[in-house]
Order: C-alpha cells, then structure tokens, then sequence
C-alpha cells in the first residue's frame, strides 16, 4: 500500500464491546450521581446543570463549546473525574491531543483517589487509559502510545477491546516492526474471530510482508464478514494487482471506491490498473480524482492550523495541495490569503495572478489585489483590479469603498467622493455609501452636501448610531442646531450598545 499521503480515515468496522458500552454510556452516569452529592463546589444544582449543558454540547457534536464548558467544570470541580475526560473527549474531536493528554491524565490522577475495589472504578480506568493511549497514538507519541495500552489490556484481560490490539498492531507497522505488528493482528483475530477490522488490518501486514496468498485469505474473511469493508476490498485489488490480475484488481479497486468514495489511493490505484489495460481515457479520470481527493485532504489539514491561529503551519498542506492538483483554484486561493496574511505581499500577488488566469472573474483574487497593490504603491493597478471587480459584480459593495479609501488616502477626495456616488447611483439605498460620502464631502468643506449625505444615511437606517454620530458633530461644529445635535448625540449613545447594522 501507499502511506505518503496524509492519514486517511477507517473505512472498516469494528465489532461492539459490551463493557466498553456499558463504562461510557452508564459509569459516567453513575458517576455524576456519586459525585453530585460530593462538597465538588460551592453549588452543586449548578454544578449538575452545567455537566448537563457540557454532556450535550459533546452529544451535538460541538466539540469546541464542550471543551469550553468541560474545562470551565473542571475549574469548578477539579476533583471530578467526569468532567476531565468529558474535556479529553472533546479536545481529541478537535484533533488538539496534547490538551486531550494532560485531561486524560487529570481524570486518571482523581480515579486513583476512589476505592481500588470498586468495579465501576477499575473499568473507568481501564476506559481512561485506552482514551490516553490513543490521544499519545494520534500525537506520534508511540512509546507513551504503547505503554498505556498495553497496561490497559492486562487490565482488562480478556474483556480488552479489539481496538486496542489493532492500535497496537498499528504502532509497530509506523515502527517498521510488521512481525510484531503481524502477531498482534494474529491474537486480535484470535479474541474477536468476528472483527473484520482484525483481519483486515493483519491482511495489509501480510502484504506488505510479501505473504500474498495469507493476505488473500485474510482479506477473503474479512469481506465475508463485512462485504462493504472497502479497505479489505482494496487489499484484495492490490493483491490482483501483483498477480498481474488486472481485471481483477480493477473489481476490487472499483468495490474499494463504492464503499469509501473519498479515499484517495483507491483513486490512485484504480488509474494504475486502467493505465496496464490501455484504458487510457478512465486513467485519466481515476488520476484526476486521485489529485483532487488529496488536494482537498491538504486543504483540510491547512484549515485546521487556521483555525488554531497558526498561518505558518497552514503554507505547507496548502502548497501540497496545488502541487497535487494545480487546477485546485479554492487551494491556490487559500495560499494566496494565507500569505497575504503573514505579510508576504509579493508572493500573494503572484499567487492572485494565477488565481486569475483560471478564473478571471474572481472576486477574492481581484479585491485582494486591490489591496495588494494599493500596500505595494501600485495605485494604478489597485485601481484597475477595483474597477474590474466593480464591472463584474456590481452588488458587491465593498468594492466602491475599497476604490474610495485608496483615493482618499492618496488626497484625491474629489474622486473618492466619486466611487461612492458611482455605488450609491448602482443602489440608491446603500445608506453606508451616503455616510461616507457625506464624511468626504464635511473634508471638502461642503457642509451642506454633507448635511444631506447624513440625513439621508439616517433615513434609511434609522436604528444605527453612525449617522446620528455624524450629523450631530456636524450641526455642533458648526454652532447651529444644536437642541437636534444634542438629541442625535444622546440618542447615538442609547443605540450604540445593539448596532443593528453593520456595512461592509
């Protein structure tokens, strides 16, 4: 198989486990009632009130807000284990394993303190430890990885899930050790004959172990169990593949890709064989989809680096994914914002540029270079892309002031008087558009044109406080008025705290 690619999801299924079940869905219940009667904090209905809204937010999958609201618990109530692992939980959904680590381990330490004898006790910690393990796993911490599971399964003995043993077998096939991994798969199989995963997972070990026929086997009993395990299905394809077995590996790679259409490599795989059958235009597809499968996978990696606040890390999946797929124009624009955001405006223009030979008409690439080029002292060019972004979408707004703030910082007021008036004369209820008119007409010192601009701008948006703010200034500076400048001001004041209108 192929593994240089980012890690893929689980396209096999893995067999209930009933303890396991019964810990998550039942323990921590009883743990709540247990500890509800605790000194666990200052208000204990609040408290319970607050696990609930926490316990929810985690059932609605709103990974973040649980985090939020497991944490704060765990401030309020550090001698609660539920609400740690409840914050573990959360934190490994948003792929952030280090916090998921240290809430783990915060759950664990507080276990230690209750009765050792107790079942319900002993089972959450062998719950625990398994949760801990595999946020070590997924952070590539594999000696830390292996250490917990291994103490959770002797914990566990014959009740251990399965899913521990592949996590086991997975760690040492990213050591290197396949015979390792091969005996670990083998005793899975062994303690759960009826978990495909199992025999998956074993299957692609022997493959990669050259012991094509065993593979076969393995593969064969884990479709039979489970027909839709797209990943056995592969397995098989790959084997068919080595044999020379091409309309074979073809079945297979096309089965693989019914059942996980999102999998990449299936793509990949699947081009191969077309390409050995001189089928050559459907190469070319499965190819181009291979590209763009992965490309998105990239692009998603970059997106949560965004999200984290850290723009750096986000370049490098971005440009894996244009070098995958360079006609992937949502990427190329990613990585153009991104380095326009890190302040890298020449590589940003470059970027936009090849935004716009894909897409002429892009609205990102043009506003942003806009904005590039009025950073770079391009006034004329920044003035251009303004324009052309104007000709093609004349609803987007943003567009005229954008023209009317590069004009007016270059002095030219009189021309960003005109951009404004050239979006207020496109729609004549753009209230935003005759608030900033009228402010560039009060630095004309055309106070009466101004005056209108403002009132106009309160007309049409009655509830916001900028015109109000604008026109009292302007009655007050000029002495005149003032009972209305007074009553606008005042009333500014009132409305500013719920803006109902915001322009861009």
């Amino acid at each position: 198989m192929r593994y240089n690619q980012p890690r893929r999801r689980a396209t096999g299924k893995q067999p209930p486990n009933g303890w396991a079940y019964f810990v998550i869905a039942t323990l921590l219940f009883i743990l709540a009632a247990l500890t509800s009667g605790d000194d666990i904090a200052d208000n204990p209905k609040e408290f319970q009130k607050q696990l609930k809204d926490a316990e929810r937010a985690l059932q609605a999958e709103e990974w973040r807000e649980a985090l939020r609201l497991y944490q704060a618990l765990g401030k309020t109530a550090p001698d609660s284990p539920i609400v740690h692992i409840g914050a573990g939980d959360a934190a490994a959904k948003l792929k952030d394993y280090p916090t998921a680590i240290t809430a783990f381990q915060r759950a664990l330490r507080v276990l230690s303190t209750h009765p050792q004898g107790n079942i319900t006790i002993s089972r959450l910690q062998l719950t625990v430890q398994g949760k801990l393990a595999a946020a070590y796993h997924r952070n590539k911490q594999l000696a830390e990885a292996d250490m917990w599971f291994q103490k959770a399964i002797k914990g566990a003995g014959e009740d251990a899930p399965v899913a521990w043993y592949l996590a086991l077998g997975q760690i040492e096939t990213e050591r290197g050790n396949l015979e390792q991994a091969r005996r670990y798969y083998i005793v899975a199989v062994q303690l759960h004959p009826e978990a495909p995963a199992a025999y998956n997972n074993l299957g692609h070990v022997l493959l990669k172990l050259n012991r094509v026929d065993e593979a076969d086997a393995v593969f064969r009993e884990a479709l039979t169990q489970d027909e839709t395990l797209a990943s056995a299905a592969f397995g098989r394809g790959e084997i068919g593949a080595r044999r020379g077995q091409f309309a074979v590996a073809q079945r297979f790679y096309e089965r693989a890709i019914r059942y996980a259409p999102e999998e990449p490599i299936f793509y990949k795989s699947l081009a191969d064989v077309l390409g050995h059958i001189g089928n050559t235009g459907e190469a070319e597809i499965a190819e181009a989809r291979y590209r763009r499968i992965l490309a998105e996978r990239y692009r998603g990696q970059a997106h949560w680096f965004i999200e984290k606040k850290q723009p750096q890390r986000a370049l490098t999946p971005l440009q894996k994914a244009i070098e995958t797929d360079d006609t992937f124009i949502p990427a190329l624009k990613d990585y153009a914002y991104v380095q326009m955001q890190l302040g890298k405006f020449v590589d940003a223009k470059k970027s936009y540029q090849r935004v716009l030979m894909m897409e002429p008409t892009s609205r990102q690439a043009l506003l942003h270079l806009g904005m590039i080029d009025a950073r770079l002292g391009n006034q004329a060019a920044a003035v251009s892309h303004y324009l052309s972004l104007i000709q093609h979408e004349p609803d987007f707004m943003d567009a005229y002031v954008q023209l009317a703030n590069l004009h007016e910082k270059s002095g030219d007021l009189q021309t960003s008087a005109d951009a404004l008036t050239m979006g207020i004369q496109h729609e004549p209820t753009w209230a935003p558009g005759y608030l900033w008119r009228g402010k560039i007409y009060q630095k004309q010192n055309k106070s009466s044109m101004a005056e209108t601009d403002f009132r106009r701008a309160l007309q049409l948006a009655p509830g916001v406080p900028f015109p109000k703010e604008a026109l009292a200034s302007l009655l007050a500076t000029e002495n005149r008025e003032l009972d209305e400048a007074l009553t606008l001001a005042e009333t500014a004041v009132e409305s500013d705290d719920q803006p109902i209108h915001r322009a861009t």
